[in-house]
């Protein structure tokens, strides 16, 4: 009985081995109706009324306008690079000094052994004001003044001068006791009518007797300052007075 029980399993179970390894059947499909082959129709409505216009009829003997070419952009033209020099190997030009420059030229480099002084604000200099605008003022005027001589064979006026608002006098001393005086009685500086305008021009008293050059200031005529400063007439003799290049007054003749 155990035999024959092991035989029909086992005949069993390759029975529904086999079962399991063979493929389905196909599936047999009917053909599809609606065309005289079996195939589907396409069908596409035409909506008439969303046709463009037909375009307009041109006159005869005229031809329609051809349509311009677009131009191409024209090349940028970039400016050459120029190559940028670095701060360290930049160098500072060395400023030049003419005889009627306000400034002083620089002292020489002092020793390690010296003490060194910083430079102190200039007499009659407003305290804004910087210690170039005096020197590039001077060198505008001696330019401008130099080309308008070689236009009228006039040469640029050379000799101390003070100045104040493109205002430039040139000036000579002609009483120097009279400036010690004053300075024995404490006196600082001097003033000087300018014309054109309704103020004076103050200027250090020290720069008129060492004939020297420095920019001034401006004070109204009511300032109540004026009586310890001292009229610049009575001691200074007025040559030429230019106001941004243009001469004003010029002698002989006393200065009115």
């Amino acid at each position: 009985m155990q035999r024959w029980t092991a035989a029909l399993l086992t005949a069993l179970l390759h029975a529904l081995l086999v079962l399991l390894v063979m493929p389905p059947p196909p599936a047999i499909t009917s053909p599809p109706s609606g065309g005289a082959d079996g195939g589907g129709i396409d069908v596409t409505l035409i909506d008439r009324s969303l046709a463009p216009p037909p375009p307009e009829p041109q006159p005869p003997g005229r031809k329609p306008p051809a349509r311009k070419k677009p131009r191409a952009p024209r090349p940028i033209a970039r400016p050459p690079s120029t190559p940028v020099v670095p701060p360290a190997a930049a160098t500072p030009p060395a400023p030049a000094y003419e005889p009627d420059d306000w400034t002083v030229p620089p002292a020489p480099a002092p020793r390690d052994s010296e003490e060194v002084d910083f430079p102190t604000q200039a007499w009659g200099q407003p305290p804004d004001a910087r210690s170039d605008d005096a020197a590039r003022a001077n060198a505008a005027l001696a330019a401008k003044l130099g080309r308008r001589g070689a236009r009228t064979d006039t040469p640029a006026p050379v000799g101390p001068n003070i100045g104040v608002d493109g205002f430039h006098v040139y000036y000579e001393l002609i009483n120097e006791t009279r400036l010690r005086e004053w300075r024995a009685r404490g006196m600082t500086e001097l003033f000087l009518p300018l014309p054109g305008t309704r103020r004076l021009m103050v200027c250090p008293l020290e720069v008129a007797l060492r004939r020297g050059s420095s920019p001034c200031r401006m004070v109204e005529m009511d300032s109540p300052e004026l009586k310890s400063i001292g009229d610049a007439r009575e001691a200074i003799s007025i040559k030429r007075v230019y106001q941004l290049g243009d001469l004003l007054w010029s002698g002989p003749g006393p200065y009115r």
